[in-house]
């Protein structure tokens, strides 16, 4: 069955939803063009802004948490922030690009962080001469070097000025990139659609602080930093969700994506494109996975004899429950039984079981199913997958990815 991931944002076609996020792999016009080159449907420069301190590097900058669980479960914790370029050195490099972005159907998205309204307004312009076919504010978080006037205001209030401010001077698509960090997202999201956006991206990393356990001195350049990674695929989810639901924009993922099936979760929770830079950054593939990401698409809708990817965007969300419609099973209902020939004695599920319903027996552990109480805990941490749930109704495990 012939498919095709072709998805159309603001009037503008992009040839598959997967676009490399504002980062490393899109700071220049050489890697902007490796983006384009490896198959992806647009690119984010990276950010640029008129504060010298974000665009001076720490070093080192990059490190990650939970190194055991890598490539698949683990925090990248970083202190990089906008470009070392100028503005003006950066819409140099993305008039290098253009012509090449064009050629292989690839959409060039500009970046930009200012200190005052009339900085963002004479930013976006020159993003706009520069040749950019959408533009992208990080409103993320108001690091310092604000005006007085910005920094007084709420971050709803900033939200509002900023997108209003840029919408009013350029006729772009302009997306902007918020937090979702103690703020109320849904608000900012009406308050910045109101203002002219006419599109969000969701969302930035987090703020977070990790230290030196011999010190107590916080790593990297010593201050706070900024944490991401696979952990967040299912935060990213429910924000995207939940906006999708209430807001008329048009919605970019981005936070954690590692895999085409997490590209495929964010467009069935209402996104129309997702933003990848931990798969890069912090992948075993760089560039090249971008391939995987579009194959494994493909072969997705294909399998499904779904013909566009269009298809599946928002199929999630008339599937949400709200808490008090949540499927509710009585005790006695479910419950877990286990596959002696597949069970390898460990006995771990014996210290998972909080109602006793486990036990060790003639060189062989049983579940007692007048106790199971059907929770599924031992069945998740089974390590040999030994363990089933028993029951009439449908369960939905997920892919324990």
């Amino acid at each position: 069955m012939k498919t095709s991931l072709e998805t159309e944002v603001c009037g503008i076609k992009f040839k598959n939803p997967i676009i490399v996020a504002s980062g490393p792999p899109t700071r220049n016009a050489d890697y902007l063009v490796r983006s384009f080159e490896s198959g992806a449907g647009g690119a984010v420069a990276k950010t640029v802004s008129d504060n010298k301190a974000l665009r001076i590097y720490l070093r080192p900058r990059f490190t990650i948490l939970q190194k055991s669980g890598y490539p698949e479960v683990f925090s990248n914790y970083s202190s990089e922030f906008a470009s070392p370029h100028t503005v003006r050195e950066m819409a140099n490099e993305l008039k290098k690009v253009k012509k090449r972005a064009e050629k292989l159907g690839g959409i060039l998205i500009g970046s930009i962080m200012a200190s005052s309204i009339p900085s963002w307004q004479e930013m976006a312009k020159k993003m706009k001469d520069a040749g950019v076919d959408m533009l992208e504010l990080w409103l993320g978080g108001r690091i310092g070097g604000l005006d007085t006037a910005l920094m007084s205001m709420t971050y709803a209030e900033y939200c509002e000025e900023v997108s209003s401010a840029v919408t009013d001077v350029i006729n772009l698509p302009v997306f902007a990139k918020l937090t979702t960090e103690g703020v109320d997202v849904l608000e900012v999201g009406r308050r910045v659609k109101n203002r002219g956006i006419h599109g969000l991206t969701l969302a930035d990393r987090i703020s977070a602080l990790e230290i030196d356990l011999k010190t107590g001195r916080p790593i990297l350049a010593g201050g706070f930093a900024r944490v991401g990674g696979p952990w967040m695929r299912p935060v990213m989810l429910n924000w995207i969700a939940k906006v999708a639901k209430e807001i008329p924009l048009p919605i970019s993922a981005s936070g954690g994506f590692l895999r085409y099936q997490d590209a495929l979760k964010a467009i069935m929770c209402g996104a129309s494109t997702v933003q990848l830079c931990t798969a890069l950054l912090y992948g075993k593939k760089g560039y090249k996975v971008i391939e995987d990401f579009t194959k494994g698409m493909t072969a997705y809708l294909s399998e499904n004899k779904i013909s566009s990817v269009e298809r599946i965007k928002g199929k999630t969300l008339n599937q949400i429950r709200a808490f008090q419609d949540l499927e509710r099973v009585q005790k006695g209902k479910v419950w877990c039984e286990i596959d002696p020939e597949t069970c390898d004695l460990c006995q771990l599920c014996l210290k998972r079981c909080y109602f006793d319903a486990i036990k060790s027996e003639k060189r062989k552990v049983v579940i007692l199913k007048s106790k199971c109480d059907g929770c599924g805990l031992c069945l998740v941490l089974c390590h040999k997958n030994a363990i089933r749930l028993i029951g009439k109704s449908e369960i939905f495990w997920g892919d324990f990815s």
